[in-house]
Formats: structure tokens, C-alpha cells, sequence
């Protein structure tokens, strides 16, 4: 529901999930590939949990699916990051610890960069509250933004690093 329906709001919803957007969620696209990868992101976000701020690490059950959305925007990005997300099979398992690491620095700035929208956020909005920003869509819109606006060279240096079997970069800048 975070990554390829894009609605991370909704993903700790059980009637949203298996009643009202089942068939919207699990539909034919759902392979066991992106099921891989879907699980690979979530352990990437899971280990970069103890560099949240203790808001987030305490609402981490709500803001986990938000980090999976916003590491998966990122790599949104770019072709080749699309190209992972449509089809997984092309890099995993194969290439797994490179497809890893690469998520697991994206996460690392996504975090950080939560962090900082947060700590910000909490100077200027006394009723800002770290803990239900992620259940509003138009709060989640400015994180987003924060997010997906890392420096480009932060996102090419890391996504270009792995290769695609002698058939380029797997995330290179086409």
C-alpha cells in the first residue's frame, strides 16, 4: 500500500487493507518479486530506526510505511529506479547486498532528512505534532517534497554504483 499504491496513510488500516482496497492492492501486479523487494525495503527502514528522533521511534508502527513511501519516491526518481520497482526480478535475488546497500543509504538520508523537517516543524508550529504527521495527506506532501528533494547527487552517486550485469548501471540517469 506505501510503495506501489503510494498511500502510506492507509497502510495501517486493516479495513483498507483486506475489505475496502483489497482487490486495488492485491491485484495481478503483486509478483513475488516485488514482494521480495517490498520486504528487502522494509528491512532497510527497520535497521535506520534507532537513528529516528524519539517522537518517531515511538510512532514507529505508523511512520515505518511512511519511510518505505518516501525511500521508494526517491528511487522513483530516476528510469532505472523505476525500472526496479516495476520489475525487481531484473536485480533479486541476484543482486541482492548491491540492491541493499544502495537502499540502505537512500534510507539513511531519508531518516535524516525526516529528522530535520521534524526538529524544523517543531520550532515553528507549536501544535505540530511528530506523531500524526503521517496520518495527514497534506503534512505527508511537504515531507515528501523534503525528501524527494536530497541532492540529485546524493540519490545518482548511490543508484549508480550497481551495475546490471554487464548491461550498464541498474540505476543509472536514463
Amino acid at each position: 500500500m506505501a510503495v506501489y499504491v503510494q498511500e502510506p496513510w492507509s497502510a495501517v488500516r486493516k479495513v483498507r487493507l483486506f475489505d475496502e482496497d483489497y482487490r486495488r492492492i492485491f491485484n495481478r501486479s503483486v509478483t513475488p518479486q516485488r514482494l521480495f523487494l517490498l520486504d528487502l525495503l522494509d528491512d532497510v527502514v527497520r535497521a535506520n530506526r534507532n537513528s529516528l528522533n524519539n517522537e518517531l521511534k515511538a510512532a514507529f508502527a505508523s511512520v515505518r510505511f511512511t519511510l518505505n513511501y518516501l525511500v521508494s519516491s526517491v528511487v522513483r526518481l530516476s528510469a532505472a529506479g523505476r525500472r526496479l520497482l516495476e520489475t525487481p526480478e531484473d536485480f533479486l535475488p541476484a543482486r541482492e547486498a548491491e540492491v541493499r546497500q544502495a537502499l540502505s543509504e537512500l534510507a539513511s538520508e531519508v531518516v535524516d532528512t525526516v529528522n530535520f523537517y521534524v526538529s524544523e516543524k517543531q520550532k515553528t508550529d507549536e501544535l505540530f505534532d511528530a506523531k500524526l504527521a503521517w496520518s495527514f495527506t497534506n503534512r505527508l506532501q511537504s515531507i515528501s517534497l523534503c525528501a524527494v528533494s536530497l541532492p540529485r547527487s546524493v540519490r545518482v552517486s548511490t543508484l549508480t554504483r550497481i551495475g546490471s550485469g554487464g548491461k550498464g548501471s541498474t540505476f543509472d540517469r536514463r
